[in-house]
């Protein structure tokens, strides 16, 4: 963990300060989910908050045109009810267990997105798109059953623990403060067991402050 952790430093930090025009603080809260395809007929996926805090930089190449990128950790909790059915036949409800999965994880990301910050006097409108790579550094599960039966369970022994994804921001900027609503989706499968595909999806909200603003006057 301790070398994922160094790479994503090393990759972050000379982007945060080689982007020398704005270095802004940022913290999230949003909805996540698991998108399975196709959804296992005795699952049911259920959407859990997401809250983040990060740094970001922005690079304006001009009065639109800009490229920004910056690291955050994100905590998102994920969660899934289904049952088991242990008769021979299917049409026996007698022998089948209800059961809950739920995780706890936490992700370090570095995203790097193009797009557009057009100022207009103190204000500036911002769309950006691109990609996201995410490592996840803290996993802890738990399964229980209505039988009674409850163990703990990794998220990294059934998910893959890296996610490479798109993602998409829109928001509005005063002075130092900037609002930002965001769609994110996993582009890979998240699972070991290839017989379905799961993929991460969150949307939410992103309030920014400006920390630094190195831009050069005209």
């Amino acid at each position: 963990m301790k070398k994922i952790l160094i790479i994503l430093f090393t990759i972050g930090y000379p982007m945060l300060i080689f982007a020398q025009v704005n270095i802004d603080l940022n913290a999230g809260i949003g909805f996540n989910n698991v998108i399975y395809n196709p959804l296992p007929q005795n699952l049911t996926v259920q959407i859990k908050p997401t809250y983040s805090v990060g740094m970001s930089s922005m690079y304006s190449f001009n009065n639109s045109f800009a490229i920004a990128t910056g690291i955050s950790f994100s905590k998102k909790n994920f969660s899934y009810t289904g049952f088991m059915n242990f008769s021979s036949d299917i049409n026996d409800n007698t022998k089948i267990v209800r059961y809950e999965n739920n995780y706890q994880l936490i992700y370090a990301e570095v995203p790097i997105n193009i797009g557009i910050n057009k100022e207009i006097g103190k204000c500036n409108l911002l769309f950006f798109s691109g990609i996201y790579y995410s490592y996840n550094i803290f996993n802890k599960g738990r399964f229980k059953a209505e039988d009674g039966v409850e163990f703990e369970k990794k998220f990294s022994d059934y998910f893959h623990k890296q996610d490479i994804g798109y993602n998409f921001l829109i928001g509005f900027g005063y002075k130092s403060v900037s609002l930002k609503t965001y769609y994110k989706q996993s582009l890979f499968d998240l699972e070991l067991d290839n017989n379905y595909q799961a993929k991460f999806c969150e949307i939410g909200i992103l309030l920014s402050y400006n920390l630094i603003n190195l831009k050069q006057k005209k």
